[in-house]
């Protein structure tokens, strides 16, 4: 059974009123064939020639929080795009959409390999952009902090992370495990490998060690890492071997105050 697309937006509304009246954690069954529908749009590729192909490649089309009330452990998500670049993205098009597209993915079965996303296949990199995919379990998956991880939620899932970091920005990452990866001041927000302050990192055991340094910049770093720490995205991970704790926190602020006066009174001191 082919959809047409008006078909395909009145069964969406449909089925996302009736999933009210379905209880958190319980899950409905939709044939694979029309779900595939209703769930995935094509997306366009551009070959080498700069034309745009179909190549089998998609994008969510439908999603949010009533998705975790859909069985969807026999979908393939395989090919996905995880996220667009509108006007911008080199490698797709999807038709009608200049901008981001935002998929809440949270709390379902899906089962998701990035390895074989769109993105990973036709460039060799992933792209994971505006994704929710809190409480859903992506164990199996393991992601190079080097791509690209925009305003995304990966807490709960046990996604694994590995080397160093790329574009990682306005990421909820609470509780991987980041025990293994060891920055600077520089690398931890530098331009070619940066997380931002609004990054969530707690309880991640990543491991910041400040380096002595005469960089006219170095401040500047300082300041990024101190104001991420304020904000409590730094707790459970390691500042020069200490754990970063609330109470460690206050400290630190405790610490740099007097700090701040000490460097005031000692021009009065002869």
């Amino acid at each position: 059974m082919v959809l047409e697309e008006k078909e395909k937006n009145e069964f969406r509304k449909i089925i996302e009123k009736k999933l009210i009246n379905v209880p958190n954690g319980k899950k409905i069954f939709i044939a694979t064939d029309i779900l595939e529908q209703l769930l995935f749009d094509e997306v366009y590729s551009y070959n080498e020639q700069g034309s745009l192909v179909h190549e089998g490649y998609k994008y969510i089309a439908w999603s949010g929080e009533f998705l975790s009330k859909i069985d969807l452990s026999s979908i393939s998500f395989d090919k996905v795009l995880w996220g667009y670049f509108g006007e911008y993205d080199e490698d797709f098009y999807i038709n009608n959409c200049d901008g981001e597209i935002e998929i809440n993915m949270s709390y379902t079965n899906a089962k998701i390999d990035f390895s074989k996303s769109a993105r990973r296949l036709k460039s060799n990199y992933n792209s994971i952009i505006n994704c929710n995919f809190e409480g859903t379990a992506l164990s199996n998956n393991i992601l190079s902090l080097s791509n690209t991880l925009i305003n995304s939620n990966f807490e709960k899932t046990g996604v694994k992370f590995k080397d160093k970091v790329g574009v990682c920005l306005d990421c909820n990452l609470s509780g991987s495990d980041l025990s293994k990866l060891t920055m600077s001041q520089f690398s931890f927000t530098s331009d070619d490998y940066a997380f931002n302050i609004f990054t969530n990192l707690t309880n991640t055991g990543l491991k910041i060690v400040i380096e002595d340094t005469l960089d006219e910049d170095n401040n500047d770093y300082l300041e990024l890492i101190k104001l991420s720490m304020s904000l409590g995205n730094l707790d459970g991970c390691y500042l020069n071997g200490e754990l970063i704790t609330p109470s460690f926190r206050k400290s630190s602020e405790n610490r740099t105050f007097l700090s701040d006066i000490d460097s005031q009174i000692k021009k009065y001191i002869k």
